[in-house]
C-alpha cells in the first residue's frame, strides 16, 4: 500500500530517491524498490540506516542478492547520521523509548521529562532529510496523536510539515486495537506544497473484501488527484 501511494504521487517522474532511517533487514526498502521499478519504470535510488549488527548484515546481503544498488549506513540514526536528502522517507518505525537522553536533546520532538519516543525522533530525522515538498510515509501506532507525548510531535509539525493522511490498516491484522498500526503521510512545506482538503483519514477495509478494497483505492486515487506533488 505504501508503494501504491508513492506510485500515484510520483507518476510521470523520471527519478525517485528513498531513505529508511530504521531499515531493519531492508525488507520495506527492497520491496518498494522492486514495486516502484515496475510501476514507474525507473530505477529508484535507495538509502537505509540501521544500528543493529545482525539486521544490518541481513539488509546488506539482501540488496546484494537482488543486485540492488543501495547506500547503507551502519549507525545509530539519532546520533545525527550524514544521510542524503531524498524525495521520500519511508519506515516501519520501531516503537518505544530511546535510551540515550543526551543524543535526543537536539531534536524538537524530544521529551522534556525522561526518555523520548524513538518513533517521534525518527519521524523528525526523516523529514529533515526530505526535500522541500517531499513526503514521508511511516507505519506508526494508530493512536500516535492520542498520547501525552504527542504534544511535542504536534508542536514540531506546525509550520514545518503537512499532515496529508492517516490510514489505519485493517483491524483484523492485529490482536487488539492497542496494537493497530496506520500509514502516516506527511509532506514537507515548500515548493508549492499545501495542506490537502480534506486530509485522507480512514481505515483500509478487509483485504478479503475485494469490492470494498477496490473502492478504497479509488478514494486514494481521488485524493492524490489534488496535485500533491
Amino acid at each position: 500500500m505504501i508503494g501504491y501511494i508513492i506510485s500515484g504521487i510520483f507518476r510521470g517522474t523520471d527519478t525517485i530517491s528513498l531513505l529508511d532511517p530504521a531499515m531493519g533487514t531492508g525488507n520495506l526498502l527492497t520491496a518498494l524498490y522492486n514495486q516502484l521499478h515496475n510501476t514507474l519504470n525507473l530505477t529508484p535510488s535507495i538509502s537505509g540506516i540501521e544500528n543493529d549488527d545482525a539486521m544490518f548484515e541481513l539488509a546488506a546481503d539482501s540488496v546484494e542478492i537482488q543486485h540492488i544498488h543501495a547506500e547503507l549506513f551502519h549507525e545509530d540514526t539519532i546520533q545525527n547520521v550524514l544521510a542524503p536528502v531524498v524525495d521520500v522517507a519511508v519506515s516501519d518505525l520501531p516503537i518505544g523509548y530511546y535510551p540515550i537522553d543526551e543524543n535526543a536533546k537536539g531534536f524538537a520532538t524530544h521529551s522534556e521529562n525522561g526518555h523520548s519516543y524513538v518513533h517521534h525522533l525518527l519521524i523528525e530525522f526523516a523529514m529533515d532529510h526530505v526535500k522541500k515538498g517531499g513526503f514521508g510515509l511511516f507505519l506508526v501506532p494508530s493512536q500516535l496523536f492520542q498520547t501525552d507525548e504527542a504534544k511535542q510531535l504536534l508542536k514540531w509539525m506546525q509550520g514545518k510539515v503537512y499532515l496529508q493522511g492517516l490510514l489505519n490498516l485493517p483491524g483484523e491484522l492485529f490482536q487488539n486495537t492497542a496494537a493497530q498500526k496506520a500509514i502516516l503521510i506527511l509532506q514537507n512545506a515548500g515548493h508549492d506544497a499545501k495542506q490537502v482538503d480534506p486530509v485522507m483519514l480512514g481505515e483500509f477495509p478487509s483485504f478479503k473484501d475485494q469490492k470494498a478494497f477496490a473502492q478504497f483505492l479509488t478514494e486514494i486515487d481521488a485524493w492524490e488527484a489534488q496535485d500533491l506533488k
